[in-house]
């Protein structure tokens, strides 16, 4: 399918905003899954989920992204983070990012 070739390779990077939106529709038993996909320590998943509990488990979610981000900021792309949703049986939420930010960047390009 090109749709999904297209994004599996899209080398959009991602910013705050868009690791706050993907961030939202993760599930709470699935963020440290989905952080292990991404290459990121046991450790620091564990670290996040003390630091970060409290306030609730999207923001444990949040912070797992914007920590892949800031430990691999090449690899932190629509297509890398596309590619590892679906390994977690998270498909759902790889739509919802389609949807959300090529929806935007397209909406983005045609205002200006």
């Amino acid at each position: 399918n090109l749709i999904v070739c297209v994004n599996r390779n899209n080398p959009r990077k991602l910013n705050d905003k868009d690791l706050w939106r993907i961030s939202s529709k993760i599930v709470r038993k699935d963020w440290r899954n989905l952080g292990r996909t991404l290459g990121i320590e046991e450790q620091a998943l564990v670290n996040l989920e003390h630091a970060h509990q409290s306030i609730g488990f999207r923001e444990c979610a949040y912070q797992m992204l914007l920590e892949w981000k800031g430990r691999k900021p090449r690899k932190c792309t629509f297509g890398e983070l596309y590619k590892a949703l679906p390994r977690e049986k998270m498909g759902a939420v790889a739509k919802h990012m389609v949807k959300k930010i090529n929806g935007e960047d397209n909406a983005d390009r045609e205002s200006s």
